[in-house]
């Protein structure tokens, strides 16, 4: 695993080496990264701090989008109305052409369903943190060097939280219920200073990616099958995902 990470990690390295030097106009993450500039100090990032932040986008924007899509896809596959309202959605707001950045706001059917899709099946199950320091919470001491172990799929689904909570209902996340939920009873990102930095670009790009598939094909599963979450580092469907894919007729 060390060996494919400095394969990786030297390989972004290189890219970041080039295109430095070429200082091209280009307006991809990259460019911006290489633009951007301390505030306070005017400092360029280094170039150990661009491969970071490169190798995180490509290790953490590929491999989680995949997942969410992938048990998205299922649950629309066995909720034929909520596709249906979708691909009216898409058509009133999109039209024909390509879906992009300026139409996801406006895509709020497809919101809906991707963070129902989420409280299901969050990818991130749990969320682990190293406990530094002797503390104190709600009445419990907990010692420093505890591993904390915070059960997201739990509270995704547990039934003081959520009415009817295993149900498949984007309703929950229509904009005037939203509002009505707790701060730390829906986080598929995590939440506090270590929320994932790259929240807002995963809802971006999501939702372009799942309006795209949706108005393209139409996903089928087996009425009868069960996906049966596995939970690793990510969740899993324990035996894959089989699906029929038919292409829509424009």
């Amino acid at each position: 695993m060390r060996a494919h990470e400095l394969r990786l990690r030297h390989a972004v390295a290189e890219l970041v080496r080039t295109r430095r030097k070429a200082a091209g106009a280009d307006n991809d993450l990259l460019a911006r990264m290489l633009r951007a500039a301390d505030p306070e100090t005017g400092q360029n990032m280094s170039g150990e701090l661009v491969v970071d932040n490169i190798v995180s986008f490509l290790m953490a924007g590929y491999d989680t989008t995949a997942l969410a899509l992938t048990w998205t896809l299922y649950l629309i596959s066995q909720s034929p109305d909520w596709e249906m309202r979708m691909l009216d959605e898409i058509k009133d707001v999109v039209g024909s052409g390509p879906v992009t950045s300026d139409h996801v706001e406006k895509l709020k059917t497809v919101q809906q369903v991707l963070n129902e899709s989420l409280r299901l099946f969050p990818t991130a199950p749990v969320i682990i943190r190293d406990i530094n320091e002797d503390l104190e919470f709600n009445g419990t001491v907990i010692p420093r060097g505890t591993i904390g172990i915070i059960p997201i799929y739990a509270i995704h689904r547990h039934g003081k939280y959520w009415d009817d909570p295993h149900r498949f209902d984007p309703n929950r996340f229509a904009r005037e219920d939203r509002s009505k939920l707790m701060r730390f009873q829906f986080m598929p990102f995590g939440v506090g200073p270590r929320i994932c930095i790259g929240a807002a670009f995963a809802m971006l790009e999501l939702t372009i990616m799942l309006a795209t598939f949706v108005r393209a094909a139409h996903f089928e599963s087996d009425a009868g099958f069960d996906p049966r979450p596995s939970g690793r580092m990510f969740l899993l469907p324990e035996s894959g995902m089989p699906m029929k894919i038919t292409l829509r007729r424009h």
